[in-house]
């Protein structure tokens, strides 16, 4: 990762473009929509630009960059097409620590502005650390057509009740199942059914008398290495998973999907109650299944009938437990998929 990702709150703080044509007047733009004073320092501006000074949305000092300029601002970005104003400003900047962008130079900046998909407040950034725009551009146009317009509405909606899902679900295992059984059924991105607070109310109010989800066990044949080739559904229940159990050769890449939160047991690492280790792993399958966790069982097994024997002795204890249809290509190769 070569940029930690990260959102700057910048309402009313005190923010520097240096340039006055049109990739200042589009960076200007964007932070101006994130709330933040923005000053322009240029000898002159675009007829959008100064229309826009004009209107109050910035501010303007004519004439050339100066180090001083840089004092007191919270970001600075150079978009100029002068080679030495741009370094100036990125020699400036860093000499007292402010973050620092020049346009199209990824080597003078110590942060990048990535491609958003707007929901606000729910917002979706792609970055590529400038080596790539236009890809990330493209996956911006993609992400706009996927992703629906009312998401920003559920998101305001679902912040108005957070204090009071925390205050009645005090587990924050309980509250992330609440929510993701919220989000994944009456309220799934999408749907043409709108937010509503009677919702909230309704389903919370079951959770609150103790309705709380089952443990179980879902059985994943490993994709080789080429995770893509995980179905949708695999990558779901990888994402919602509090404990994943993993043959030790499993690729990293695969495990990569995995939620960060859940716990990651190499099957010959798992332990009994006395942490003696032991093995197979169905002893820790049960017991964590049991506790109510949701378990991902994934190793080189039988894509057609994945862990058969495991599966069979958990149905007899009565714990939930299913395998996976759909890996396509599974394990050693094998191209046959499970159905559905």
């Amino acid at each position: 990762m070569d940029h930690f990702p990260i959102f700057l709150d910048l309402r009313e703080r005190p923010c520097l473009v240096v340039g006055g044509g049109r990739v200042a007047a589009r960076k200007a733009r964007r932070l101006q929509q994130a709330g933040a004073r923005v000053y322009l320092l240029s000898p002159q501006l675009t007829p959008f630009l100064a229309k826009a000074v004009e209107r109050g949305l910035f501010e303007h000092q004519a004439g050339w960059f100066h180090p001083e300029a840089v004092e007191g601002m919270t970001l600075v970005i150079a978009a100029t097409d002068d080679e030495i104003v741009n370094q100036s400003v990125y020699d400036a900047a860093r000499q007292r620590s402010i973050p620092v962008n020049v346009a199209d130079r990824p080597a003078l900046c110590s942060f990048i502005m990535p491609a958003v998909v707007d929901r606000s407040p729910l917002l979706v950034a792609i970055g590529t650390g400038g080596t790539a725009p236009v890809l990330a551009r493209a996956l911006r146009a993609r992400l706009e057509v996927l992703l629906p317009r009312n998401l920003g509405a559920l998101a305001q909606l679902a912040g108005g009740w957070r204090d009071r899902v925390a205050q009645a679900l005090p587990q924050p295992d309980q509250r992330r199942r609440f929510w993701e059984a919220l989000l994944g059924g009456i309220w799934q991105p999408g749907m043409d059914k709108q937010a509503r607070d009677e919702d909230f109310s309704r389903l919370l109010d079951t959770w609150r008398r103790g309705q709380a989800s089952e443990g179980e066990v879902a059985f994943i044949p490993c994709p080789g290495n080429e995770p893509e080739q995980l179905t949708i559904q695999a990558l779901r229940l990888m994402q919602q998973a509090d404990v994943i159990i993993h043959d030790p050769d499993t690729p990293g890449p695969v495990l990569d999907y995995a939620r960060r939160e859940a716990e990651l047991i190499p099957a010959g690492q798992c332990n009994d109650l006395n942490g003696m280790p032991q093995s197979p792993t169905l002893p820790v399958m049960i017991r964590h299944a049991r506790s109510g966790a949701r378990v991902v069982r994934i190793g080189r097994t039988d894509p057609g009938n994945p862990f058969a024997s495991d599966r069979a002795t958990l149905d007899q204890l009565d714990v939930r437990a299913f395998p996976v249809p759909g890996v396509a290509g599974g394990c050693e190769g094998s191209a046959q998929a499970m159905a559905s």
